[in-house]
């Protein structure tokens, strides 16, 4: 709940309302030196708390399955991960009072479990270099400890909830695409024109399926306006 001291102010009532809305920044000294004509800029994704685009599903993956309830008060999490997304769900639990426990392979830096640790979270680390299926395996080592602790698995690999809907921009001047992610509804309020959209360079520290789909779904609504083809620069 809210703290109405808070009120009037811009103070964010928790980090996890400071996750989104990173911001975008124009690249003028790549532009001069690779001489491009366009408007090439930066969605600054480091800037969530979490330092990665990572922190917005899995923010969203928790919100689903608390609505779902799968997810009770006080609950614990058990994912495998390699880092970022568990930083993310690390974050979140610590500010929801959910206790997380994450299964890495022993390929991870010290750094990155010492992280997890720092927010709260149980490490377990497993040997890579066995088979999927192998008992040893992170991903049978996670689904072991989800059945064991009665637990709540988010399976970022499968889950259906990330890419949330994002409803806060009335004034947006563009029709977002149904079902617009908050990246995508980020990048018309930010820019407020196809035309920036057409020279958006998206980074996103991570895998590239984030900026794949916020892309596909970009270009897709474009092109149902009727305009001409865009000259499109992402960059994962």
């Amino acid at each position: 709940m809210a703290d109405p001291r808070l009120a009037g102010t811009s103070i964010a009532d928790s980090v996890i309302d400071v996750f989104g809305n990173t911001p975008i920044v124009r690249l003028n000294r790549m532009m001069e030196v690779e001489q491009i004509p366009s408007v090439l800029a930066m969605k600054m994704e480091t800037t969530n708390p979490g330092g990665s685009a990572k922190d917005r599903p899995a923010l969203e993956m928790i919100l689903a399955a608390e609505r779902s309830g799968e997810l009770k008060p006080g609950g614990t999490i058990v994912e495998p991960t390699s880092g970022n997304t568990g930083v993310g769900l690390a974050i979140v639990a610590a500010q929801r009072g959910y206790q997380c426990v994450f299964v890495m392979t022993d390929k991870n830096g010290q750094e990155k479990i010492d992280l997890l640790k720092a927010y709260g979270a149980e490490v377990v680390v497993c040997p890579v270099a066995v088979a999927p299926d192998d008992p040893r395996s992170y991903y049978k080592v996670a689904e072991r400890l989800t059945h064991e602790r009665n637990a709540y698995r988010p399976n970022q690999y499968g889950n259906p909830a990330p890419g949330g809907v994002y409803d806060h921009f009335d004034d947006v001047a563009l029709t977002p695409p149904a079902g617009a992610t908050r990246a995508e509804f980020e990048l018309l309020y930010q820019t407020s024109s196809w035309e920036y959209i057409q020279f958006l360079l998206l980074a996103n520290p991570g895998t590239s399926a984030f900026l794949a789909s916020a892309g596909q779904d970009l270009f897709d609504a474009y092109m149902a306006t009727g305009q001409s083809t865009p000259e499109v620069m992402t960059s994962a």
